[in-house]
């Protein structure tokens, strides 16, 4: 409060200026008048401003933020009629007219904020809130329509008329005024709408803006007015509504904490999570989805269920994880707090567990593997760690290190599930994206383990919770339940009220209201009831039970629930408010600790803390959560949390947060890295700039490292914003590039690109040029635009060997060899990739050596030239293993993989795509993950497993998309057009490859196009579309000669074969078959994806030409080679579907048989 002697600011609470003495003026109660120091009664409306008022001030003693409704209302003609009135009498009508006026908004419980000379400007809303403030309001408005018309004026003065406008919105409700005087009211765009409808209204007319009528429509009988358009001094359109009338009288209200009822309605659902956890107790696992809409019960039927757990003594470990509410995403958030309450270390978010706790419950679970886990589960939760621990997790990339987090943490899970354990995920549609992937990778425990999972999550499509869900559904279907939860019936909900309220025969038609207006929800129940025992309208009677003090009316639950937090919330004293406030700026779970570390810096008493606190919980707005050490709360609801916190106005919201980040600062233990993302949070709502993009810039390199990419780029973008700097806009950009690429989100990432190549030219440094030189060709590439990479790279080469940065020249020598092999210019390819070899040999540079070993080993490999490509990726292999590059490892495993495959050696090929699978899944390598599962598709595919091969082909497609790979995402759908192709699923295989053949194109991907059009090609053979299938096989083949990619264009040369066949065109058929022997024969059938398909074209060709002979050796040969392949596949389950099923393999085997037969 403002001294009226020296301008002073004091804080709340002080009856003299604490600089000059001057006592400070004195808030009415009643009114809230400010009155002069000193005033013992006040000025305006006589209460007595001495005594302690009854009930808490409900003036605020500082501005915040909240919905109100603004009624205007004025005399209509009043200046023609004050003409003919004499001053005394226009003024006496006048105060007659106000009187009436003021008694209507009285009535409701609104509050006159000004008299406009004629006219006045009420408020419902503000200070204190009411669930049907807009309900309210216009009652007030038909109110003094009717009472100012029936005023009896005497002989001469004709009925006097209003007019009204109203409209509702956020506003800012504050003390507005100069030195010494302030008045209480509200600024906000709904308070203008509301003065200039009430301007143009007519005389009588009450008018109303289009939200306010939304609101109130089902209570209020409205007229839309469409010749208004316009208002005076309004920008825009505007579409307003007459009031006529009420509708009908409804009502809806809430109750006090101690209200609580059993849980009803619900016993088929409670008896099927019960069930679930005896067979988990018994060793069964299961997968739980508790589904329903705000309020409906879901939290409840769980802890209800829970308790009963206890109370029977089930033997089973119970262990819950809800998303961190900091307003930012925070990736493994479900975990963290599920982490913490496995260790007994259940506080406050962002203050890390005693370490020695940790190493013990690690050391009890599993001890082998506490050297390894200790780490990541450290750092997780910000336990300080050594720096040969820091140092380990340092080498690792952040794709490696939040895949290592992961399985760390699966691990974690699996060897609590060892016995009984269930894990409860609550409020799951709020889940990071990093917990959801953890998540799903849980699931498969639930069929293999004692482990139930129970998902706690609204219906909400677009949030990460319904993909888990849908996951769930479709690939564990056999331990997967889901629980509905929907509104109680009529019956249930009236049940519920009587275990609230009893069965007083005063209650009837109350209980009717509470029914008709909750619709069966039954938080809303909860929340009306204890609403009307605030409201004095229920009081408990001598016995058990409450009745009916007064009648309710004209009390409806408000569209939004934030009305009803909202109510409750204003009848709190200013202490318990401001501790309210406090908490939720910390976050929806606070504690003790931190609330009594802040309250001297954010005007909070100490001493009051735990009464405010017993204040809160009985009100029912927050909870004490059992057995958290040092008095952990959380809030009831995160909307309530949410309502309080958007109340605050920005000077006291920063004030809050800024105090809550310092406490995070400074009260760390040594050694353990700050919480970034949380004081980027609480910094955000302040206006310490320097301090906003420090914190983010660092929460965005956390984020990065641990593969939350969608996060780390929201961190970026938000330092980014922060400053100007080209320094720091260069490595903010280049590291936000990174995350867009791994996200696939190619437009923003060209769009940092293009910046930073400016930053780079700007600042004349090579080096930067280089770096930015060789992301561009990368992304070129992602775009199948290999000239435009390979000039870029070039570019670079040539900025990198200005800078005399050898390992930046390696780099982009191994970019422009790439651009080559992929357009089949593999002299070229081999002369760029062998130039790199050099540099990285000559700077001793092993992992750069590696990477241009694999990339000479991938072109041998294209020319045919399988002992040189292995050599090279063994030599590949022997570097990374020896260096401990666990990725490059899984890269040299996958390659060779490929190699053994085009040799038919199967075997082989499943082992060493399984090797580099488990160590592309251990260091987070996504994109690596999803080729091994394409590569062992294949495998499947080939041997005949069609289910397993789809199983791998869906899940490599599903992660291709996720991370925005479009040239692996076309190679998928043509993986999984083959297969349906395969299986005669015709009409799915042909959109599967037109989509792949038109992303291949769209990309520029003209080495991968071939394989989609080839594909397609044999389905329309299928489909009989012989045209359509000739043109496929002539463009995929004319591709592949340009590429040099003569093996694999044997499969479309037998391809046109097939097709000149089918349309008797044994001639050219003939030359065709004749080709594609020919090469085979003299080449084998390495590189060749379908060799037997091409024999078995060939053997019926001459059989078709009468040349039985050629066609016999033929199949000999085929089946000489056939069988050799099968007799290497080591799985004898394998072996026989490689042989009886697939198609092509059974014509051979039956048509050798018939010639051993003959």
């Amino acid at each position: 409060m403002l001294c009226p002697s020296c301008g002073a600011e004091n804080p709340a609470g002080f009856s003299f200026c604490g600089h000059c003495g001057v006592p400070l003026p004195r808030l009415c109660a009643r009114c809230g008048f400010e009155n002069p120091g000193g005033f013992s009664f006040c000025g305006r409306c006589g209460a007595d401003l001495l005594s302690p008022p009854l009930v808490p001030s409900p003036i605020p003693l500082e501005g915040e933020r909240r919905f109100a409704v603004t009624l205007f209302a004025d005399i209509a003609g009043f200046t023609r009629l004050s003409e003919s009135l004499d001053p005394e009498e226009a003024t006496a009508l006048v105060n007659i007219c106000l009187d009436e006026m003021t008694t209507a908004v009285v009535q409701q419980e609104g509050r006159v904020d000004k008299y406009t000379g004629d006219g006045l400007m009420a408020v419902f809303g503000v200070p204190v809130a009411h669930e049907d403030d807009p309900e309210r309001a216009l009652r007030a408005a038909l109110e003094m329509r009717e009472r100012v018309a029936s005023l009896e004026l005497g002989p001469g003065v004709s009925p006097i008329a209003l007019h009204v406008g109203l409209a509702c919105g956020q506003v800012v409700a504050a003390g507005v005024g100069g030195r010494g005087r302030r008045e209480y009211t509200v600024i906000g765009l709904s308070v203008n709408l509301a003065a200039r409808l009430e301007e143009v209204s007519a005389p009588g007319q009450i008018l109303v803006s289009e939200e306010l009528a939304r609101l109130t429509d089902a209570v209020f009988v409205f007229l839309d007015v469409p010749s208004l358009s316009s208002l005076p001094g309004w920008g825009g359109e505007v579409r307003a509504f007459e009031l006529v009338e009420e509708r009908s009288k409804t009502g809806r209200l809430r109750h006090g904490r101690e209200l609580r009822a059993p849980l009803v309605g619900r016993d088929v659902e409670a008896a099927l999570l019960w069930r679930s956890l005896e067979n988990v107790a018994a060793g069964q696992g299961a997968i739980i989805s508790v589904i329903g809409e705000a309020g409906i019960g879901k939290s409840r039927l769980v802890q209800e269920v829970r308790a009963r757990a206890q109370e029977e003594g089930l033997g089973l470990t119970w262990l819950e994880g809800h998303p961190l509410e900091h307003g930012e995403p925070v990736p493994y958030g479900c975990f963290r707090t599920l982490l913490r309450e496995a260790v007994g270390a259940k506080g406050e978010v962002g203050v890390p567990p005693d370490g020695d706790r940790l190493l013990t419950f690690l050391q009890d679970l599993m001890p082998a593997q506490v050297e390894e886990v200790y780490p990541c589960l450290g750092r997780l939760l910000g336990v300080s760690l050594s720096p040969e621990m820091e140092e380990r997790l340092e080498h690792l990339d952040g794709e490696s290190l939040k895949w290592q987090t992961l399985q760390v943490l699966r691990d974690c899970i699996s060897a609590l599930a060892r016995g009984p354990l269930l894990l409860v995920f609550e409020d799951l549609h709020w889940v990071d994206p990093v917990s959801a992937e953890l998540l799903e990778r849980l699931l498969p425990l639930a069929s293999q383990t004692a482990l139930t999972i129970v998902s706690v999550y609204r219906p909400e499509p677009e949030r990460p919770s319904w993909r888990l869900r849908e996951v769930a559904g479709r690939k564990y279907a056999e331990v997967y339940n889901e629980l509905w939860l929907h509104p109680l019936s009529p019956t249930a909900a009236r049940e519920m009220v009587a275990h609230l309220l009893g069965t007083d025969p005063s209650l009837r038609e109350t209980v009717d209201l509470i029914l008709d207006r909750a619709e069966g929800n039954p938080l809303f129940i909860e929340e009306i009831v204890r609403s009307m025992v605030d409201q004095g309208v229920l009081a408990r009677q001598s016995g058990e039970g409450w009745r009916v003090v007064e009648a309710p009316k004209d009390i409806i639950i408000p569209d939004s629930i934030q009305g009803i937090f909202r109510a409750r919330i204003d009848r709190l004293d200013e202490e318990a408010k401001r501790v309210l406030q406090v908490a939720a700026c910390i976050g929806r779970e606070f504690s003790r600790k931190i609330l009594a570390a802040v309250a001297g810096d954010v005007g909070m008493s100490p001493r009051l803390l735990d009464r405010c606190l017993a204040a809160l919980e009985k009100a029912g707005l927050i909870w004490r959560e059992d057995g958290a050490p040092d008095g952990v709360y959380a809030f009831r609801h995160v909307l309530i949390r949410d309502t309080v916190h958007s109340g605050l106005l920005r000077g006291s919201r920063s004030q809050i947060h800024r105090a809550v980040a310092r406490w995070y600062e400074e009260n760390l233990r040594p050694g353990s890295e700050p919480p970034y993302a949380v004081l980027a949070y609480h910094y955000e709502q302040t206006d310490s700039y320097e301090k906003q993009r420090l914190y983010f810039a660092k929460a965005g390199h956390e984020a990065a490292r641990g593969y939350a990419n969608r996060e780390a780029a929201l961190f970026f973008a938000k330092a980014l914003a922060l400053t100007t700097d080209p320094d720091q806009r260069f490595v903010l950009l280049l590291a936000r590039e990174r995350a867009c690429d791994l996200l696939g989100d190619r437009t923003k990432q060209r769009a940092d690109l293009d910046e930073l190549l400016q930053l780079a030219i700007q600042a004349g440094d090579h080096r930067r040029r280089a770096i930015v030189y060789n992301r561009f060709a990368a992304w070129h590439e992602t775009q199948g635009d290999y000239p435009a990479a390979r000039s870029m790279a070039n570019e670079g080469l040539a900025a990198a060997r200005r800078a005399g940065d050898v390992q930046l020249e390696a780099e982009s020598l191994l970019v422009i060899a790439a651009a080559h092999w992929r357009q089949g210019q593999f002299s070229a390819a081999l002369e760029a990739g062998q130039a790199a070899l050099e540099v990285s040999r000559a700077v001793q540079e092993a992992g750069s050596e590696a990477v241009g070993l694999t990339l000479l080993g991938i072109v041998h490999r294209s020319l045919g030239d399988l002992r040189s490509a292995r050599l090279c990726y063994q030599q590949a292999l022997d570097i990374r293993q020896a260096i401990g590059d666990r990725r490059g490892e899984a890269i040299s495993l996958s390659h060779l993989a490929n190699l053994f495959y085009d040799q038919g050696e199967y075997t082989a090929t499943s082992t060493h795509h399984q090797q580099a699978l488990d160590l592309f899944r251990q260091v987070g390598d996504r994109r690596g993950e999803a080729w091994s599962l394409s590569g062992l598709g294949t495998f499947y595919l080939t041997c005949g497993d069609y289910e397993t091969a789809r199983s791998h082909y869906e899940e490599a497609l599903a992660i291709r998309r996720d991370i925005g790979d479009r040239r692996g995402e076309a190679v998928a759908l043509s993986d999984l057009g083959n297969l349906l192709l395969t299986v005669g699923e015709l009409e799915a295989a042909r959109t599967h490859l037109e989509e792949a053949v038109a992303l291949t194109r769209a990309i520029r991907a003209r080495r991968d196009e071939v394989y989609g059009l080839t594909y397609l090609g044999r389905v329309l053979e299928k489909m009989g579309s012989l045209d359509g299938a000739r043109a496929a096989h002539q463009v995929a083949l004319s591709r592949r000669r340009e590429q040099g990619q003569e093996a694999s264009s044997v499969e479309n040369v037998a391809g046109l074969g097939r097709v000149a066949l089918e349309q008797g065109d044994l001639e050219a058929a003939r030359v065709y078959a004749a080709e594609a022997l020919a090469y085979v024969r003299e080449h084998g059938l390495i590189q060749i994806g379908s060799p037997f398909l091409v024999y078995h074209t060939c053997i019926r060709i001459f059989e078709a030409c009468g040349e039985e002979e050629t066609a016999r050796q033929a199949l000999e040969e085929a089946y000489a080679e056939l069988m050799a392949r099968a007799e290497r596949i080591a799985v004898p389950r394998l072996r026989r579907s490689y042989l009886e099923r697939v198609p092509e393999h059974q014509e051979i085997i039956a048509a050798w048989r018939e010639v051993e037969e003959g």
